[in-house]
């Protein structure tokens, strides 16, 4: 019996669309106000830890943020609604951000309570933004429609990229100790910042007419959830793709850290070169995002997935293009210093691109009463290959950057080979297919 698609009323998406927007134009500032690559990274320099914290950052603030989803998939599964666990969950968020600025206020520097505090609500804050965003993206697809999510995420992202580059100046001068505010008041300052800002936010979204969804009646385990999910591998060649997929572009991207250090210690870019390459790679973003939208309603999230892949092997393509130039060529070291900025031009564009078509996809492949399913197996995947990243600086220190540059390519490459291969999930209307494993009583539908 196929089921009812549920469906909001015009001015009620209108509303969602708008609120949406909003609220991913201003959690954008607080992804940047703690920036793990900038913000955090520089704040453990300044204590003074040794390089083995630093490298902690990036593994905590991505792996942790999807290690629990599966967890917590079955669970949501059973709601009708999605924004009370939502709610839950930007609290938690929020008061860890608050408890950070407290923390670095209060604990003087040179304490190892400081790094501790520090760690534990980073990673209390990570865990709270992966649940958070399972709820979310459920949300999203059911009050944002398939042909518009990608305009609704690149909006999101056009608005939140300009909003940005707005911000960025002022964090500048906060870092730069100018004035009266010092280290660490000044760190202490960005996490308040933040709370503000992750508060806002979350307030705007918990506003959202959430229509009820089908749920699966009776308690769903974790360790079932995780069966399920193995069992999805074998089952749906769209979605088994699709992690592969996404595998693929994350080893890919473990380079990414190093571009700034290859700039530094290979081509000796001035610091004020690392400027400009932020800069490009957000306006990078901020231009090709509406484009990105465009090709998602239009042509559908696999031609971007393709499009995408092709544009992240150009990274270290031209990273390596480069740096065979600079050893072959006389130019001087400051034309290759602006010429290595269309690394990070192709990677905004790319950065822009996947974030779209990821979630475009994922939602346009999963089946409603299995969304939780579907995302919190996916999700809590791509977790765990992040740490992943901790690996690239053994393949430095083994085989040099190019070694790790001629890896990523490879990584890329495949995926670009495999989008190739992947089926447009909107031709079999995903909306439609039945969940994967039916229970004993049938799913009942929430009205």
């Amino acid at each position: 019996m196929r089921r009812r698609i549920l469906k909001t009323r015009p001015s009620d998406e209108r509303r969602n669309f708008v609120l949406g927007v909003l609220n991913g134009a201003i959690f954008k500032v607080t992804i940047l106000l703690i920036d793990s690559q900038t913000v955090l990274a520089w704040f453990l320099i300044q204590l003074g830890v040794p390089n083995f914290y630093i490298g902690l950052i990036a593994p905590i603030r991505m792996g942790s943020s999807f290690l629990l989803q599966i967890f917590f998939s079955g669970y949501l599964q059973q709601q009708p609604h999605k924004l009370p666990f939502y709610r839950a969950m930007a609290v938690l968020r929020s008061s860890s951000l608050l408890a950070a600025a407290l923390a670095i206020s209060w604990i003087p520097v040179g304490s190892p309570w400081l790094v501790i505090v520090f760690f534990a609500m980073l990673t209390v804050y990570s865990l709270g933004s992966g649940l958070n965003g399972l709820a979310f993206s459920d949300i999203v697809a059911k009050v944002i429609p398939p042909t518009r999510r990608g305009g609704f995420y690149a909006q999101r992202n056009f608005w939140g990229g300009l909003v940005a580059l707005a911000t960025g100046p002022l964090i500048g001068l906060l870092l730069a100790e100018s004035g009266w505010v010092r280290f660490p008041i000044n760190v202490a300052w960005l996490f308040a910042g933040a709370f503000v800002t992750q508060a806002l936010a979350s307030s705007l979204w918990s506003l959202v007419r959430e229509p009820p969804s089908q749920v699966i009646p009776g308690a769903v385990e974790w360790i079932e959830q995780f069966n399920r999910g193995g069992q999805l591998l074998f089952s749906n060649a769209p979605y088994r793709m699709y992690l592969l997929g996404q595998v693929l572009t994350i080893l890919a991207g473990t380079a990414g850290a190093f571009y700034i250090v290859y700039a530094k210690e290979v081509l000796g870019i001035s610091a004020q070169m690392v400027g400009v390459y932020l800069t490009a790679r957000t306006a990078a973003s901020i231009g090709s995002n509406l484009l990105w939208g465009r090709v998602s309603d239009r042509m559908g999230n696999r031609r971007l997935l393709r499009i995408g892949n092709a544009v992240g092997l150009c990274i270290p393509l031209i990273a390596l293009g480069i740096a065979q130039l600079g050893q072959r060529s006389t130019a001087p070291t400051s034309w290759l210093s602006w010429a290595y900025a269309l690394v990070f031009v192709a990677s905004g564009a790319f950065g822009a691109a996947s974030s779209i078509a990821r979630m475009g996809y994922l939602l346009d492949v999963a089946p409603p009463a299995e969304r939780p399913l579907y995302m919190g197996f996916a999700n809590t995947l791509r977790g765990i290959t992040q740490f992943a990243a901790l690996a690239s600086g053994l393949i430095v220190d083994w085989g040099g950057f190019g070694a790790l540059m001629t890896l990523s390519a490879v990584f890329y490459g495949l995926a670009f080979v495999l989008a190739l291969a992947m089926p447009e999930p909107r031709a079999t209307s995903a909306r439609e297919t039945p969940p994967l494993a039916p229970r004993r009583t049938p799913a009942r539908e929430c009205t």
